[in-house]
């Protein structure tokens, strides 16, 4: 079974989402990809970051594992991050018109009017971001 590594980057409330157009298709995903043959999963979530926003980043815990298209996703938080969001690796490459992808920082009021893939994320990340951020 393939294995996605995603990390869900949170600073001032809002959180770090990939922002996809296609045609036909408008949708955010968390910044995460493929787990390489032989590689952690902790390892994927590291590189996945630094290829996808640019940012390095300093992993948290485990929030969530489930299936999802015939692949295992896991989710992981993200203690702390330096540098600031940019496009890169594949996706800046593979960037244009008829296939866009854009990092966006999602607020938590904006997030349920989100079309947020996988859908059943959208909960969960809702619902981390009310706990960590209650306080507030």
């Amino acid at each position: 079974m393939d294995h996605r590594a995603a990390v869900v980057i949170v600073a001032q409330g809002e959180v770090l989402l990939m922002h996809r157009q296609k045609p036909g298709l408008d949708y955010y995903v968390i910044p995460g990809g493929q787990v390489e043959q032989g590689e952690a999963i902790e390892g994927a979530c590291i590189r996945e970051a630094k290829e996808e926003t640019g940012l390095d980043i300093e992993l948290g815990e485990k929030l969530w594992e489930f299936p999802n298209q015939g692949r295992m996703d896991h989710y992981f938080s993200v203690k702390r991050f330096t540098g600031t969001p940019s496009l890169g690796g594949p996706e800046l490459r593979l960037c244009s018109p008829e296939n866009f992808y854009e990092l966006q920082w999602i607020s938590r009021s904006a997030l349920p009017h989100t079309n947020l893939k996988p859908e059943e994320i959208k909960a969960r990340l809702l619902a981390f971001l009310d706990s960590q951020y209650a306080h507030e």
